[in-house]
C-alpha cells in the first residue's frame, strides 16, 4: 500500500483488446441504458409491493421472529451476537429493523426496499463494469441483461432473499473503491474497499468470492502476478475472508444443515460438476425454474445422468482454465461467474438445496459480460453494423428475459404460490401437499387444504401415517373433533409415539364429552411418558368432572412441579380446592391464573364463573 504511485504497473487492457474503439466507440448512451434497465426492472416488479410475507422462512427471519425489534443499541448486540436459521448475517437482520422502525412490519414496505435495492445494483454493475472495462455502451448492455434476467427473481422479490441484495450492493462498492485505489494508490481507498467487503460479508458469508475476483481485476488489467505486491495487499481481505467463512461453517452447524444429505463422495463430486452445467444453462435457457430444487435422490444416490451433466460443467472449467491467459472480458465474465457459483456447486456441502437461484445473483453479472463481450465480437464481424448493433442484440434477449421474469415475479406473492411451484416441480411429494394445506388453511381456504390433505393421503407411502396425523389435526384445529378422531386414531394404531398425538386425542374425548374414556387413556399413556402435563390436565379436568378432586389434587400438584407458567393447570388447582371447600386455596389460585394465558376459551370463561361465584 505505501508503494509509489511511479513504480505501479499501469492499467491497461489486456493484451488481447477486442472491443475497438473503431467497433464500438465510447458514447453517450451509457445513462439512457441505465435509465432504460431501471424502467424496465420498475416494470417486471411493479405487482412486488403488493405481496404478502410467505412461510417459506419469512415467517422465522420477519413475521414471527420475537428477537427482531425496532432498530435500537440493543438490537444492534442483539443481531451481532446470535445465528438466525443457520446464517450469520447481522447486516440484513438490522435492515429489517431499520424498516420495522420507520414503517412497521409491514411486507409491502419490505418488498418496496427489496426493489429498491436491486435498482441501485442495477446502477452499480453498471458503474463497475465502466470502470473496469473503460467502454459505457458495453457496461450500460450488461446490467441491461444482468438486471432482467429470470434468475434475479428470487433474491428480489423474496423477503428472506434481501442478503443477496446487500451482499452484492456492498460487494460492488467494494469492487468500485478497488479499482479506484488502484487508480489512484490512495489509502482512503483501500480502506472504504475494505470495510464495504466486511458489510458484505456480514451480509451474507458468499461475499466471499469478491476477493478472489479481486485478483482477476488485475489480470484484466495487465497486470502480472508473479510479484509479491498483488498478493500481500489482498491479506486483510483474506484473512477477512477467513473469518467470515469460520463463522459461517459455525452458523449451518448450529441447525444441522450441512453433510445431512448423505452422498457419497463421488456423488458430492458428480453434484458440483452437474450444478455448474445446469447454472450455465439456465443462464442461457431460463425455463422450469423453481423455489426449491431439492436433492433428486433415487435410493439414496443420484440420478444416472449426472456423471454425464458433470462431465460437460467440468469440461466448461477445464475450457476456461485453459483459455484464461488470453485475458479477455469474455473470460473475465467466466471467471467471475465460477468465483461466485464455487462455494454453492455442493462440493463444499451447503444447506439442504441442490440449486438454488438466488445464488446467481452476484455470478449471473459475470455470465451477463461475458454474453455482452460476445455480441459485441459477432457484431464486429459485420460489415456496415451500426456502433450500437450489439445493444439491438442485447435488447432481443432482454425482452424474453424480462417477460419470463415478470411472469415468475408472482410465485412470490404468497404462501400458496410458493408452495404451488414446489409442487409444479415435485408433483409427486406428498409432504409439499401438507405444507401447502398449511398455507391455504392460514389464508382461510378451508376447502383447497382439505384437498390437499386428502392428495397427501392418497399418495403417502404405505408406512408413512403422518397425512393422517395433519388432517387430524386441521379438523381439531377448526374444533372438528368427530372428524378429527379417526385420523388420529389411525395414526395411533400405527405411530403412538408420534409428537402431540395422545394428549390431541384425549383433548378431542374430552370436548366430546366422553371424560370416562379419558381417565383411563390418560393413565394408560402416562405409564409410557410420566412428564406429559397436558395428560395430566386432562386426567384432572375428567376427574374433576367426576367429582374426584383428591386424585385430581394429585394429578394437578404433578403438573404444577413441571410447568408453573401455565393458566389452565392454575385454574384446575383452583377448582380442586373449591370441590374441597377451601374457598382461600381457590382464590389464591384463580389470582395466580389471571395474568397467565389460557389457550381454551371455555376454560378461561369457567374459570372466570368460578371466581365471580367464590371470590366475590
Amino acid at each position: 500500500m505505501g508503494e509509489q504511485k511511479k513504480h505501479s504497473p499501469p492499467l491497461v487492457l489486456a493484451p488481447e483488446p477486442p472491443i475497438h474503439s473503431t467497433v464500438f466507440p465510447r458514447s453517450n448512451w451509457f445513462w439512457p441504458v441505465i435509465g432504460f434497465a431501471v424502467l424496465l426492472v420498475a416494470l417486471i416488479y411493479h405487482q412486488v409491493p403488493s405481496f404478502a410475507f410467505t412461510d417459506w422462512d419469512d415467517m422465522h427471519y420477519i413475521r414471527d421472529n420475537a428477537l427482531l425489534k425496532s432498530l435500537s443499541t440493543a438490537q444492534v448486540i442483539t443481531e451481532f451476537s446470535r445465528y438466525v436459521m443457520g446464517n450469520y448475517h447481522p447486516i440484513t437482520m438490522l435492515s429489517y429493523s431499520a424498516e420495522i422502525t420507520l414503517l412497521g412490519r409491514s411486507p409491502g414496505a419490505m418488498h418496496v426496499t427489496n426493489l429498491l435495492l436491486h435498482l441501485l445494483n442495477v446502477v452499480l454493475v453498471g458503474l463497475f463494469l465502466r470502470k473496469l472495462t473503460k467502454h459505457d455502451l458495453l457496461s450500460a448492455m450488461v446490467a441491461l441483461l444482468w438486471a432482467v434476467h429470470p434468475l434475479r427473481v428470487e433474491s428480489v422479490a423474496w423477503l428472506s432473499a434481501r442478503k443477496d441484495l446487500l451482499l452484492l450492493f456492498f460487494g460492488l462498492c467494494m469492487l468500485l473503491a478497488y479499482l479506484q485505489w488502484r487508480e489512484r494508490e490512495r489509502p482512503v481507498w483501500y480502506f472504504l474497499a475494505l470495510a464495504a467487503f466486511l458489510l458484505s460479508g456480514l451480509s451474507k458469508a458468499m461475499a466471499v468470492s469478491f476477493v478472489p475476483c479481486l485478483l482477476l481485476i488485475d489480470l484484466a488489467h495487465g497486470r502480472s502476478l508473479k510479484a509479491w505486491r498483488p498478493w500481500t495487499e489482498k491479506l486483510p481481505f483474506a484473512a477477512a475472508a477467513l473469518i467470515i467463512g469460520v463463522v459461517a461453517v459455525l452458523a449451518q452447524r448450529s441447525v444441522s444443515t450441512i453433510g445431512n444429505v448423505g452422498l457419497s463422495s463421488a456423488d458430492r463430486f458428480w453434484t458440483g460438476g452437474a450444478n455448474l452445467a445446469v447454472y450455465l444453462a439456465q443462464q442461457l435457457v431460463p425455463i422450469h425454474l423453481n423455489t426449491r430444487y431439492a436433492y433428486p435422490l433415487v435410493n439414496g444416490h443420484l440420478p444416472a445422468h449426472y456423471p454425464a451433466l458433470a462431465l460437460i460443467g467440468l469440461a466448461v472449467l477445464a475450457c476456461y482454465a485453459w483459455r484464461a491467459s488470453k485475458r479477455t472480458w469474455f473470460l473475465f465474465g467466466i471467471g467471475f461467474m465460477l468465483l461466485h457459483l464455487l462455494p454453492v456447486l455442493q462440493w463444499l456441502p451447503v444447506g439442504l438445496a441442490i440449486r438454488a437461484d438466488r445464488y446467481t445473483y452476484a455470478a449471473g453479472i459475470g455470465w451477463s459480460l461475458a454474453i455482452g463481450y460476445l455480441l459485441v465480437l459477432l457484431t464486429s464481424k459485420l460489415r456496415n453494423a451500426p456502433p450500437y448493433a450489439p445493444l439491438l442484440l442485447a435488447g432481443l434477449l432482454a425482452v424474453p428475459f424480462a417477460w419470463l421474469a415478470h411472469q415468475r415475479t408472482v410465485v412470490w406473492a404468497s404462501a400458496v404460490s410458493v408452495r404451488s411451484d414446489m409442487i409444479v416441480r415435485e408433483p409427486r411429494n406428498f409432504t409439499l401437499y401438507m405444507d401447502r394445506a398449511i398455507s391455504r388453511d392460514l389464508e382461510g381456504d378451508r376447502a383447497g387444504a382439505l384437498a390437499d390433505y386428502d392428495k397427501a393421503i392418497r399418495m403417502r407411502p404405505a408406512n408413512d401415517y403422518k397425512p393422517y396425523f395433519e388432517r387430524g389435526m386441521f379438523h381439531f384445529r377448526h374444533k372438528e373433533y368427530r372428524k378429527a378422531m379417526p385420523d388420529l386414531i389411525k395414526t395411533f394404531q400405527h405411530a403412538p409415539t408420534h409428537t402431540g398425538l395422545v394428549p390431541s386425542m384425549l383433548y378431542a374425548q374430552v370436548k366430546l364429552g366422553l371424560c370416562d374414556e379419558v381417565v383411563p387413556n390418560a393413565t394408560a399413556a402416562l405409564q409410557l411418558d410420566t412428564g406429559s402435563t397436558d395428560v395430566l390436565n386432562l386426567r384432572a379436568y375428567c376427574l374433576l368432572q367426576a367429582g374426584h378432586y383428591q386424585e385430581a389434587q394429585v394429578d394437578v400438584d404433578r403438573a404444577l412441579s413441571k410447568r408453573q407458567n401455565y393458566g389452565e393447570v392454575w385454574y384446575l388447582k383452583a377448582w380442586a380446592a373449591a370441590q374441597a371447600g377451601d374457598s382461600a386455596a381457590c382464590c389464591q389460585a384463580l389470582a395466580t391464573s389471571l395474568p397467565l394465558p389460557m389457550a381454551d376459551e371455555e376454560l378461561r370463561l369457567e374459570r372466570d364463573r368460578l371466581l365471580g361465584r367464590i371470590c366475590r
